[in-house]
């Protein structure tokens, strides 16, 4: 008798689960969890490679390799910038390359189970997805992406050309974005994309489901959400920490006022919750209470125990979307926009140019009178589970 083995396939996912905004291992957690939904009873072993870590190292560290650290100090010796910046990037595209030499362990599939990665601005994943892209290439390794953040393209600049590259090679065989759907159809793959390009939930719309949580139905604490004080500055909006600061003050003033019970809560950031800090100090007449969770599940769980949320970092409105909770935000990246418009409340996500307390607090009470559409709620959740049935059908195909 012949017996046919059949083979565990090995998939990699390559996500942000170790990064301190919370949000992120909350996408990573979720991305697996409908991964495994969707595989069923089929055998797959599952490893993960930190994204985030690659990206924080310091590729200017004087501890640098000998060899490398001579060539670097004779470029700067002779006070050549220009071959510095070229050799400084050389070095990084070097070591990232090593990086997922050492963790991608030669998998059957990649996953990038989601999160904002296909940026260029303040953070540097125009280096390591590209990385990872030409890897995968040079070994023959299929990649799949899982409703990516898509935020923003330069025509010419040479970040967005080194994305717009690797999303061209044939490594990729599927790509899905959460948001800017446009932006990345008509920019990165010029309006011709090679493989299935769609718009998709965020996975973090299963997260009740994922953690097994349930929404405190009896809740009457509202969720205030904050973040930096530089956040909006960071992403070329002029609101600065002051200012910020002040609105948060006279949101969580207001709120009071009208007899809501209020908690402030952070998703997790160090910077975030020190400026929460201030905000509590700017109001010593009150004795608010606050949250800082310090795992993806804690941030899970007090969300489920708010009526409602005004908060600013998008996971925080899509953790208790997933709840069925009211959300609030303040759109410091379009991403927020995006997201409003995909669940078809645009109005609950509040503008730089109307970022006023009054206003905020006006929008807040129409969202927790409105709630969600649930049919349209479960038609989110749906798309989102659909999202990764196509990827696990290339999965099988493998």
């Amino acid at each position: 008798m012949n017996w046919m083995i059949r083979r565990h396939k090995k998939i990699c996912f390559v996500d942000l689960y170790d990064e301190e905004n919370l949000g992120d291992p909350v996408i990573a957690y979720c991305a697996e969890w409908l991964f495994r939904q969707c595989m069923g009873d089929e055998q797959t072993r599952i490893s993960h490679v930190s994204l985030s870590y690659v990206e924080k190292q310091d590729y200017t560290d004087p501890e640098m390799p000998f060899l490398w650290r001579i060539r670097r100090d004779r470029y700067i010796k002779k006070g050549w910038d220009k071959e510095v910046i070229k050799f400084n990037r050389l070095y990084a595209q070097v070591m990232i390359r090593d990086y997922f030499k050492k963790t991608v362990r030669r998998p059957d599939m990649i996953i990038l189970s989601g999160g904002g990665i296909i940026k260029f601005k303040y953070q540097k994943f125009w280096r390591s997805v590209p990385a990872l892209l030409q890897y995968a290439e040079q070994k023959g390794i299929p990649v799949a992406m899982n409703a990516v953040g898509v935020e923003g393209y330069e025509e010419g600049y040479h970040k967005c050309l080194r994305i717009k590259e690797a999303l061209h090679l044939p490594s990729l065989k599927y790509f899905s974005t959460r948001d800017d759907y446009d932006t990345a159809f008509y920019q990165y793959f010029e309006g011709n994309p090679q493989v299935p390009c769609k718009r998709v939930p965020d996975p973090a719309v299963w997260t009740a489901e994922a953690y097994g949580v349930s929404r405190q139905t009896d809740a009457t604490t509202i969720g205030v959400g904050i973040a930096r004080g530089k956040l909006f500055h960071s992403n070329g909006i002029d609101v600065g920490p002051d200012q910020l600061k002040t609105l948060y003050r006279d949101v969580i003033l207001l709120l009071t006022q009208k007899g809501y019970q209020v908690e402030v809560f952070t998703n997790g950031l160090a910077y975030d919750n020190d400026f929460s800090m201030e905000v509590i100090q700017s109001l010593p007449q009150l004795k608010i209470n606050y949250y800082f969770p310090q795992t993806a599940e804690q941030l899970v769980r007090r969300i489920a125990s708010y009526r409602a949320i005004l908060a600013t970092r998008l996971h925080a409105s899509i953790i208790a979307f997933s709840f069925g909770i009211p959300a609030v935000g303040m759109v410091w990246n379009n991403k927020l926009r995006f997201w409003g418009e995909f669940i078809q409340r645009p109005q609950n996500y509040v503008p730089a140019d109307r970022l006023d307390a009054a206003y905020l607090v006006e929008v807040f009470e129409n969202a927790v009178r409105e709630g969600y559409d649930e049919t349209y709620r479960e038609k989110v959740k749906a798309e989102a589970l659909e999202n990764m049935r196509c990827i696990c059908d290339i999965v099988r195909k493998l």
